[in-house]
């Protein structure tokens, strides 16, 4: 999504207001955890705030389908970001978070991905409460009762507990 200065510099105030549904099929391809992204809603206003500079506010939302982290069960999660970054045309060094202004034009696309992809939970579950899948069955524990025996002794450390009397023995 590509706005130009001439564009900016045509409106009242000098503020634009862009309103569009985009989609970012490839994040939902290089992100894990993540199984699909509908179409993202996108409401910005452009304000120039000097000749080389342009603050971009606004909100995504949309609904993305997570893969939970505990039991893989897929689970809809609407998400709503809210957006404040800053365009210029000034040199940019490593450190800063503005992004360039390129020959009298702003390409939102990359601010707008980098948004996207850190409003995405790095764990997410389905419910607080998920109790994950069985690490000796496979079961769902949310859907299956199991009567695994879930405490594992690292096999380093038997001949540790054989000293204490066995597993219950403190």
């Amino acid at each position: 999504m590509k706005i130009t200065m001439h564009q900016i510099n045509q409106q009242q105030n000098h503020l634009l207001s862009v309103t569009s549904e985009i989609s970012f099929d490839e994040v939902v391809r290089s992100v894990r955890n993540l199984a699909g992204l509908s179409p993202i809603h996108v409401d910005l206003q452009l304000q120039k705030v000097s000749d080389n500079r342009v603050e971009v506010t606004g909100r995504l939302s949309g609904e993305m389908t997570l893969i939970c982290s505990r039991c893989l069960k897929r689970f809809p999660q609407k998400f709503i970001v809210e957006l404040e970054e800053t365009f210029t045309s000034a040199p940019i060094d490593d450190e800063s978070d503005d992004y360039a202004i390129e020959q009298g034009e702003l390409d939102l696309t990359e601010m707008l991905r980098e948004n996207l992809v850190l409003a995405i939970p790095f764990a997410p579950v389905c419910e607080e409460d998920c109790k994950g899948i069985c690490a000796v069955c496979g079961n769902n524990r949310n859907e299956q009762h199991c009567t695994c025996e879930q405490e594992q002794v690292d096999p380093r450390f038997e001949k540790l507990q054989s000293l204490f009397g066995g597993k219950n023995q403190k």
